[in-house]
């Protein structure tokens, strides 16, 4: 899972916002981004403890 940043240009003004994704290979062999959770504008301390977390997340993923 990453996050995945998205910029609408609204009214004259940028906003960022953002969403937890996930690559999927779906049966014809394309890969789709799934979005898992919309989070909405973040600050620089949110978008960094939301990275931390899906690393902890894709971690435990990777043990299995």
């Amino acid at each position: 899972m990453f996050l995945k940043r998205r910029v609408r240009h609204k009214d004259g003004k940028d906003h960022i916002y953002y969403s937890v994704c996930e690559s999927l290979r779906v049966h014809s062999g394309r890969v789709i981004q799934r979005q898992v959770l919309h989070l909405g504008e973040l600050n620089t301390t949110q978008i960094e403890s939301w990275q931390r977390t899906l690393e902890v997340i894709d971690g435990d993923d990777h043990g299995r």
